[in-house]
């Protein structure tokens, strides 16, 4: 009955192409309340639709490339659905991947929870409802779902059947996130009856809610037009995928809601500079509202092609070539429901943009913690986590045989798919999306040592660095987060490190906490690096036995940054590039502008208008094209040196090297080297130099950390059961006020778990050398010559010599060198000379 259904529809989807949906032309005058609608009196003010520039995609010349993406059937006509995030073509396969695969049917059962929780007949001894992971908590839940977020006991309740007969006496609230997965059920399953009484539930809940909006409009006096439907892109969802069940009277009702919110608003990079790099472009529930209305009259065609234009140019200016994002990884996302959904409508396909695949292929493998227990992730909600569940499944539904993919979706949903998402509420519906995505691994279980994906990822615009001993789960993983750019929501943290090593993470980097004493870097007398200042990458190595970088913190410490002084003057006119040239905007008091541009700080420079703007006239990331930043600076805590030498030296024992150069002035000052620790890492011992033994050739002292999980394995003599990880911090080097080198150290715990070895020196000269183990494997030995310009670690069959120099700017130069058959060679040379950071004058 539903494919003659379906049949119905299509032949009545090319009779409606003759009911065109609304010119594009009449919407060029008609106003948007835009995300970059400038301020008057502390109201927004509309711009017209006609001043939208679609197809301003910026100067960086890209080649889109979609060779392996699975072919997708361009959106139907209109009046044909579904025809959002599937068409009719898909269904037949979707059935297939819902019935046979095993991450369709895990899915599937997550999906199953909700719809029958949502009706009241939720069965917990049903084989959807397992596993169990919820044991009887809140008010009695058992499954793998949160049912919970129903209400207490709301999967027992009445309140679906009370809005199928009409009664409007209870929002639908949450149960909005469920329609959608009940009308793809009624889909998957031709439940016509269970669509039937859907379709009356979302009329009654629609009313309900449009009901509440008038009397809060009447309320407030707020005339303006509707920015997004009630149910916002679940209303979407569920019209299109219950479409063949509507009756005329409940698709009217459900389209003029859809129509009357669908052509006021904007999403972000419509007006902006086809330069700004904020991930609003990418909350795909603007796109999924809009196309909710999609060949209805009174769509309006010009949001869709701002929406395309910003979603692209996010893809260009807000991903880095080398796949990283400019704003960290913690907030950010692709969109790939939006990216497929635009596939089937625009050209370009974004789906095959050179920065999306070098993110998915790069970025995104190398960032896997070698344990598999999760993603590195950067800046605020950054830590160790898993990309947005949507982006992976897109990325696994459009590539289907990507080898890197297909490792990094396994590797994020587990061998048993047990990671699959269980939620559909949030920005996005990710459980409905996910089902419809839905793909197993490839049969092999791929070989990432034989993926080709090298060991290194290094982002020469970010400055970010993440490298490895190999790939297999005990190996060695290094981050340095030197950060060039100020992106958004940045930390203190120019130059940071993160660590993990023998199959688990020993310094992560930060989620929430941005405070200089939170990150794994030096702090001078308890002062902060500004948050927003950039620093610079200005030396960086690999090869086969060792990968390092150099990064000069120093503008950082210096300068305080106000990114965003400019905008738009009291009467909300846009404060352009030549307001500033013609000496028209105004500073605030106590600031200079930053006339230095990203080039100025990067290790990877480019030719194009971004890299080469000064800052300070660089364009505003939020308002209308030709507004700029009016970037600005004052000084902060100015210092002589802050450079950080770090780096991996591979082979049977690899480990870490850290070396810092930092010094405020020519007095003595306070200085903490911290390693922001996993909350579960305690101290094991210190074992400081032979008192008998020349302590001039000897390391300052040996850190012992280790999990607490295996403080329960200790004997009586205090030492962990063989194999259980470990991690060693040796201080090879640290200069003191008082010549006592050994100096505090604390294990410190306010906001994030922290290792803190303090100095009070006029230049502390920190060394460090991170070496997880094992408990059981030998433990390098380290002799330091009088001079302590050569240090060896000495391992068992692997002995290598550090040797250091002065260089310029106060940089430590050093060269790693390994015995090989009775000869040292060189493993790695940092001694590139640093260079001042040049300062730039006003282009008037």
């Amino acid at each position: 009955m539903l494919a003659l259904r379906v049949a119905v529809v299509l032949l009545m989807g090319w009779c409606l192409l003759c009911q065109a949906q609304e010119p594009t032309a009449s919407f060029t005058r008609k106003p948007c309340r835009s995300y970059s609608s400038p301020l008057v009196n502390g109201r927004p003010v509309d711009i017209p639709w006609g001043e939208l520039k679609a197809t301003d995609f910026g100067d960086r010349q890209l080649t889109f490339d979609t060779t392996g993406m699975r072919p997708l059937p361009p959106v139907p006509p209109p009046g044909v659905h579904p025809r959002i995030l599937l068409t009719p073509g898909d269904i037949p396969d979707l059935r297939r991947r819902i019935r046979e695969t095993r991450c369709g049917q895990a899915l599937w059962r997550h999906l199953l929870c909700w719809t029958h929780g949502m009706k009241g007949d939720y069965d917990d001894k049903a084989d959807y409802a397992q596993p169990d992971r919820w044991h009887g908590s809140f008010g009695g839940l058992h499954g793998p779902v949160p049912l919970f977020r129903l209400g207490k006991g709301g999967w027992r309740g009445t309140r679906y059947q009370k809005l199928v007969e009409g009664d409007r006496g209870e929002p639908a609230d949450f149960y909005w996130n469920i329609f959608p997965l009940e009308a793809l059920r009624c889909l998957i399953e031709d439940d016509a009856d269970a669509a039937k009484a859907l379709a009356k539930a979302t009329v009654t809940a629609l009313e309900i809610d449009q009901a509440a909006r008038i009397t809060e409009q009447r309320r407030t006096g707020d005339a303006a037009p509707l920015s997004l439907p009630v149910g916002s892109h679940n209303l979407a969802f569920t019209y299109d995928l219950l479409f063949p069940w509507l009756t005329p009277e409940q698709r009217a009702r459900i389209e003029e809601e859809l129509v009357a919110a669908n052509w006021y608003h904007d999403n972000y990079g419509a007006f902006t500079s086809p330069m700004a790099t904020s991930n609003w472009a990418t909350f795909s529930y603007w796109l999924m509202a809009h196309l909710g209305a999609e060949g209805l009259p009174g769509f309006n065609e010009l949001k869709y092609q701002g929406l395309y234009r910003g979603w692209r140019n996010f893809l260009t200016y807000g991903v880095f070539a080398s796949g990283a994002f400019n704003e960290g990884e913690g907030k950010n996302q692709l969109g790939m429901d939006g990216i497929i959904a635009m596939a089937r409508r625009t050209a370009p396909n974004l789906a095959g943009h050179p920065h999306l695949r070098a993110y998915a292929t790069s970025f995104l493998p190398h960032s896997l913690l070698p344990s598999g227990e999760g993603f590195a992730k950067f800046d605020l909600l950054g830590g160790i986590g898993s990309p947005n569940p949507i982006d992976l499944f897109g990325l696994k539904y459009l590539y289907p045989s990507d080898r890197v993919i297909d490792y990094c979706y396994r590797q994020a949903l587990g061998d048993d798919y047990a990671r699959v998402p269980d939620r559909p509420d949030g920005y996005w519906n990710t459980l409905l999306v996910c089902t419809i995505y839905a793909m197993d691994y490839l049969p092999e279980r791929p070989d990432p040592s034989r993926l080709e994906m090298g060991h290194t990822f290094l982002c020469g615009e970010r400055a970010l660095l993440m490298t490895r001993s190999g790939w297999d789960q005990d190996a060695v993983w290094l981050a340095m987060h030197t950060r060039q750019v100020s992106g958004g929501h940045t930390f203190a943290d120019r130059n940071a490190i993160s660590l993990a090593g023998k199959g688990r993470v020993w310094s992560p980097p930060n989620e929430r906490a941005d405070a200089n004493r939170c990150q794994s870097l030096v702090v001078i007398d308890g002062t902060t690096q500004d948050t927003h200042a950039p620093a610079r990458l200005i030396d960086a190595r690999e090869t086969p036995l060792a990968t390092f970088v150099v990064g000069d913190a120093k503008p950082a410490w210096d300068w305080r940054y106000n990114m965003y002084a400019g905008g738009v003057a009291a009467d909300g006119t846009p404060i352009t590039r030549e307001d500033v040239l013609a000496g028209k905007s105004t500073l605030p008091a106590g600031w200079e502008p930053v006339w230095q541009s990203s080039n100025d700080f990067a290790w990877t420079t480019r030719d194009d208008a971004l890299a080469t703007v000064p800052l300070h006239l660089a364009p505003h990331w939020l308002l209308r094209d030709g507004t700029v930043t009016m970037a600005v600076r004052q000084s902060n805590y100015p210092v002589r040196t802050a450079v950080r030498t770090a780096g991996l030296v591979r082979g049977r024992y690899p480990y870490a090297l850290v070396v810092d150069d930092i010094q405020k002035d020519d007095a003595v000052h306070h200085y903490d080297w911290i390693l922001a620790l996993a909350n579960d890492v305690e101290l094991l011992r210190i074992d400081r130099p032979n008192p008998r033994a020349d302590a001039a050739k000897q390391p300052v002292m040996d850190i012992h950390l280790i999990g607490r999980r295996g403080l329960a394995t200790l004997d009586d003599r205090g030492n962990p059961a063989k194999g259980e990880p470990l991690l060693l911090v040796r201080v090879l080097r640290m200069t003191t006020r008082d010549g006592d080198a050994r100096g505090p150290v604390t294990l410190a715990y306010d906001t994030v778990r922290r290792l803190v070895i303090s100095a009070d020196a006029v230049a502390p000269r920190f060394i460090v050398l991170l070496y997880p183990y094992r408990a059981g494997d030998p433990l390098p030995r380290s002799l330091i010559d009088a001079k302590q310009d050569v240090m060896t670690i000495d391992f068992p069959a692997q002995r290598d010599e550090l040797r250091l120099a002065p260089g310029a700017q106060g940089k430590t130069n050093i060269v790693i060198r390994r015995e090989d058959a009775g000869e040292m060679r060189t493993l790695v040379e940092m001694t590139r000379p640093t260079m001042p950071l040049r300062e730039r004058k006003s282009p008037r």
